[in-house]
């Protein structure tokens, strides 16, 4: 999305399933000629980071994009972060603290406030 405009700038799209090439192969035949909209074997992990390489972030592309270089050697791209995987990973980080005795770090979690967290947070979702 543009950043003065706000419109949208690019769509990718990856399928990895057709219908009719589906029905065919359940039938043991080939599939007719027809217009087929799988266009992606990659796994569904992969296929935003594919997107987002071909228009152009969300930290497991920025790697690619360096990579990538698409705008050029002498062009530097800032990862500007997306509310909605701040919140998803935020969202994430409670649920795990929420139901185990100690975080990733080694800290302790108190029963207390695991139990305030599934109580009054999480209840909310």
């Amino acid at each position: 999305m543009c950043a003065k405009t706000k419109k949208v700038l690019f769509i990718g799209v990856r399928n990895k399933y057709c219908c009719i090439c589906q029905k065919a192969s359940n039938n043991n035949m080939d599939p007719k000629d027809h217009f087929c909209f799988k266009n992606c074997n990659l796994p569904s992990t992969a296929m935003e980071t594919d997107i987002i390489v071909e228009g152009d972030g969300d930290s497991s592309v920025m790697k690619r994009l360096h990579l990538a270089k698409p705008y050029g050697d002498d062009f530097v791209i800032k990862k500007i972060e997306c509310s909605n995987h701040i919140l998803r990973n935020y969202v994430k980080k409670l649920k795990d603290n929420s139901t185990k005795r100690r975080t990733t770090r080694g800290v302790n979690i108190p029963g207390n406030i695991r139990q305030a967290i599934k109580d009054r947070i999480l209840r909310l979702r």
